[in-house]
């Protein structure tokens, strides 16, 4: 008998799901790539299939679609609420495209998995749906588990106590199906040891001003550049760190303004290839949208957080965990307000070092090796085990 296939199937629907995965991979490729034949697929696109490419399309402009409108994000996840688990799951990834449903089966029998690892719903729901099922583990990024990440699989894994706790109170949901794991960043953030100081240093960023890291997720869309002119209109003087993501556009226009300013403003752009975590590190302070990875980040190197905005009610709770549980974060949408803040707490030392002190509290609480272990676990006790008591 040959090595059991672990396939970690990737989905591009924002950092938040494509993150966690990847590290969850490397861990437990370090750990257990000798025993296991570890396949780690770009699932909508490694395959070049149209459908498959088409519906990762679709993916992403679903993401852009709720920055760009909130009401749009917020509308889309009360429907699914109402509509539930089941009706939810058949309608995004059986019925909206046609063909997908098919193509994903065909794709994932080619490649032959005894055990699916997602960090998305879909490639869950298309794992579940296999004619030989193989082990299917699903890490929900968020807070709380909303109804697409609820659909069945062998294991959930979710990393925050009180959505665990909440999940629990499901129908769904038991100690033996649901594992509480910690909150899975770039095991590159784990392992770096730089100070402020050092990290700022290797980016050629005056470490002695107030360091301000904006990154609005959504591909770049957000209130990066309105806060930027409210900095400049005061001409205030700090260093705003932009992280574009993939957004092109918005870098180079980041460039030009860069060339033409005349204020005290230093202005960063960072594109997506140059982007490194020493940017977040380099920072007093970090302004975003409540996506799961990037306060995640923040939060594991102790800044405050201003959360410029909630595209859908999975990244209100997110924000709620980290405002009224953690104590490290605040909600400000407007630009001006934003700005207004942002001087306050390079003002109020006493609350800035509070915030910061809240965000270390959980500095514990992240990494992928319990993850990891959770995987070992399935297939040790569900196919290993089994395997020998056969082959006996």
């Amino acid at each position: 008998m040959g090595k059991i296939r672990v396939l970690f199937a990737k989905t591009e629907a924002g950092m938040g799901h494509i993150v966690p995965l990847t590290s969850i991979k490397e861990t437990f490729e370090k750990e257990h790539g000798d025993e296991f034949e570890i396949i780690f697929s770009n699932f909508f696109v490694d395959s070049k299939n149209k459908d498959l490419l088409r519906f990762n399309d679709l993916l992403i402009n679903e993401v852009k679609k709720a920055n760009k409108s909130h009401a749009y994000g917020f509308a889309s996840t009360t429907l699914m609420n109402i509509a539930g688990t089941k009706l939810s799951s058949r309608f995004v990834m059986k019925w909206k495209e046609r063909g997908v449903y098919k193509a994903s089966l065909e794709y994932l029998e080619d490649l032959k998995p005894d055990v699916v690892v997602s960090s998305h719903f879909s490639t869950n729901y298309y794992a579940e749906h296999m004619k030989d099922k193989p082990l299917t583990v699903v890490y929900s990024p968020d807070v709380q588990i909303i109804k697409l990440f609820s659909y069945k699989s062998d294991v959930t894994l979710t990393p925050v106590e009180c959505g665990y706790q909440k999940a629990l109170k499901k129908r769904r949901f038991n100690p033996e199906n649901l594992k509480l794991v910690d909150t899975c960043i770039k095991n590159e953030a784990i392992n770096n040891k730089l100070s402020k100081e050092e990290a700022a240093k290797e980016l050629g960023i005056d470490s002695s001003k107030f360091t301000v890291c904006v990154a609005d997720g959504g591909y770049g869309i957000g209130r990066a550049l309105g806060i930027l002119n409210e900095c400049m209109k005061l001409n205030l003087d700090l260093n705003l760190i932009i992280v574009c993501g993939k957004n092109e556009e918005m870098y180079n226009q980041l460039l030009k303004i860069k060339e033409q300013n005349k204020t005290n403003v230093k202005i960063y752009p960072v594109s997506f290839k140059n982007y490194s975590l020493n940017y977040i590190i380099s920072a007093d302070l970090f302004c975003g949208k409540a996506g799961a990875n990037a306060i995640a980040e923040a939060v594991y190197f102790g800044k405050p957080v201003i959360v410029t905005g909630c595209a859908t009610q999975v990244e209100l709770d997110n924000y709620k965990y980290y405002s009224k549980v953690v104590g490290c974060a605040v909600h400000i949408s407007k630009a001006k307000k934003i700005v207004e803040k942002i001087l306050e707490l390079k003002n109020n030392k006493e609350e800035f070092e509070r915030m910061s002190k809240n965000a270390l509290s959980i500095h514990e609480n992240f990494g992928s090796k319990k993850a990891s272990d959770e995987i070992y676990k399935l297939i040790k006790e569900k196919l290993i085990q089994k395997n020998t008591k056969n082959e006996k």
